[in-house]
């Protein structure tokens, strides 16, 4: 249910942070109590200590609910998870805990209060866990169909406070600030996150990843390039490069970093597991790895800067910054070099002839989309030309070119049970439109409910302000946000030209383009998936998309 809580690492941090308590409580008791509110504002480092507390407990929360029941998750969540007995050294308390539900899916949402010394510099952190996976078709990740939004060869930008609900491809992906990616995110060439942009899974990309700032990862980073964490900016996971790795200052990594070339961890950033580096490690001022280093190179620590494991090197090791902690061995083919109050609290060993270094493991290959195959099939001869202000009933069939003047109600339908089907030259729908889809006379050979496909020789374009409604074996129209989000995987378009939506309009159904794609609606819903041949696929702001694929997708793409 949750793959991102690796035990190893619970482990780590909880020995971690009992360390970072243990030393938090002794200063503690060298300052009055009267100044604790006053210590707490003046000293940043408690703050931030706090705050990895907070966030530790939320990885035991995530660990604790990845060994509950699936049919006991609910109560637990709701009622028990409160009442469990911290583990000591975590400096934390679940103040709230209760079941969510976001696009259908459903979340354990836990808030934790995290404190440093006695009992300030509270910091509150909160986390969404989902508990319940969507039943998704099996379609592996080759598949294009596995992709709520798809680019092909070209770039997709994930638009500014977007919300996507499943996976994104393209040859370059960009997640604009703000944005939001609840599945994986796959690049032939490189992934970029904006400012308070996050992915809820893994991402993988065949050149750079790169998190600028403040940028939350769910899961792991796979980058056939170099990898940047940006300031503030946090990886669940662990982080796979072939080239260099690079923590701004106050990163995060939960997991363990393996790096081809060389690791930087900037100020005041955190590893919670190892690194593993074919060249250098560097640890750049206040800065934590709570696992062990290994490196071919020299491992260099700045100032004040601590290794919770061992640091083993083919190379120096260069502790010269001064006040800086090993708090296991040291083991290095060339010198190690102690600056003032640096410590080594395990055994030192210069010029080992065999430190017995583990070399990085490597970035999984990305998984190649092969292209959706186009449909094969030939327009009709007869063309539809609708007025402005008149309302037209279009049967299954096929046509030439079919046109609406505007402020029209347009209705896709058929007479009998039987095959749903619609096939154009081109389809062109003006501004303030009625679309209906009814799909209650939409029935299989088998009577089972049927599909409604739609496919053009050249363009698809809608204008603005378009509502869509959808008519059920009930028969009665419903607006799309309205019925069950499942319907969408009935219905699918498919263009061998481009396809366009004007502004102020919401989307239900899969699109197929072999060209471009755009969508131009701020804040709007689209239910489906989005695929794109050789084009880009373009969108507005705020957009809130659920991940449906239409079952002709799944079989035929």
């Amino acid at each position: 249910m949750i793959g991102s809580q690796k035990g190893s690492v619970l482990i780590i941090v909880i020995a971690g942070i009992t360390i970072i308590a243990a030393i938090g409580a002794g200063i503690a008791t060298m300052r009055s109590s009267s100044g604790l509110q006053q210590v707490a504002m003046l000293d940043p480092g408690l703050s931030i200590q706090a705050y990895y507390t907070a966030e530790s407990g939320l990885e035991w929360v995530g660990w604790k609910l990845n060994n509950v029941s699936a049919e006991k998750i609910e109560s637990y969540c709701n009622d028990d998870l409160i009442k469990e007995k911290i583990p000591d050294g975590l400096n934390v308390k679940i103040i709230s805990s209760k079941i969510g539900t976001k696009n259908g899916k459903t979340y354990c949402n836990v808030e934790a209060s995290g404190w440093a010394g006695i009992d300030f510099g509270k910091r509150k952190s909160n986390r969404q866990f989902p508990v319940v996976k969507e039943d998704t078709p099996e379609l592996g990740p080759k598949h294009p169909a596995y992709y709520a939004l798809d680019s092909g060869d070209g770039t997709i930008t994930v638009p500014f406070k977007a919300s996507v609900d499943g996976n994104v491809y393209g040859k370059d992906v960009v997640l604009s600030s703000q944005s939001e990616v609840t599945g994986d995110v796959v690049a032939e060439k490189n992934v970029t996150l904006e400012f308070k942009s996050s992915v809820g899974s893994d991402i993988c990309a065949s050149e750079d990843v790169t998190l600028t700032s403040k940028a939350q990862v769910g899961g792991d980073i796979h980058a056939h390039g170099d990898v940047t964490v940006g300031w503030q900016s946090a990886v669940t996971g662990d982080v796979f490069a072939d080239g260099n790795v690079t923590l701004d200052s106050d990163a995060e990594v939960m997991g363990s970093i393996h790096s081809g070339k060389s690791v930087t961890v900037g100020w005041n950033s955190v590893v919670k597991g190892d690194i593993f580096a074919d060249g250098t490690v560097t640890l750049e001022g206040h800065a934590q790895v709570m696992g062990t280093v290994y490196a071919k190179k020299t491992v260099t620590l700045g100032w004040k800067d601590k290794v919770g494991g061992d640091v083993i090197t083919e190379g120096d090791i260069d502790l010269n910054a001064g006040d800086n902690e090993i708090s296991g061995d040291a083991i290095a083919s060339g010198k190690i070099m102690l600056g003032w109050k640096s410590e080594i609290k395990g055994t030192q060993s210069e010029g080992d002839s065999d430190p017995a270094v583990k070399p990085p493991s490597p970035p999984k290959e990305c998984p190649g989309v092969k292209t959706p195959e186009l449909s094969k099939f030939s327009a009709g001869t007869t063309d539809i030309s609708i007025g402005w202000k008149q309302d037209e009933k279009i049967v299954s069939g096929a046509y030439q070119d079919v046109s609406a003047g505007g402020k029209n109600s347009i209705y896709f339908t058929r007479e009998s049970p039987g095959e749903c089907q619609f096939v154009f030259n081109t389809l062109s729908l003006a501004w303030d439109l009625d679309l209906y889809l009814d799909l209650s006379q939409c029935v299989n050979d088998d009577g089972t409910p049927g599909d409604m496909t739609f496919f053009s020789e050249k363009d698809i374009q809608f204008g603005g302000k378009m509502n869509i409604f959808i008519l059920t074996e009930e028969g009665k129209p419903e607006k799309m946000k309205d019925v069950d989000p499942e319907i969408a995987k009935r219905i699918y378009w498919e263009t061998h030209g481009d396809f366009f939506q004007g502004s102020s309009s919401d989307w239900f159904g899969t699109v197929l383009a072999k060209n471009n794609i755009w969508f131009d609606s701020d804040n709007m819903t689209l239910i489906g998936a989005v695929s794109s041949v050789e084009g880009t696929v373009t969108m507005g702001q705020s957009v809130d998309v659920t991940y449906m694929p239409a079952d002709y997708a799944v079989e035929n793409w």
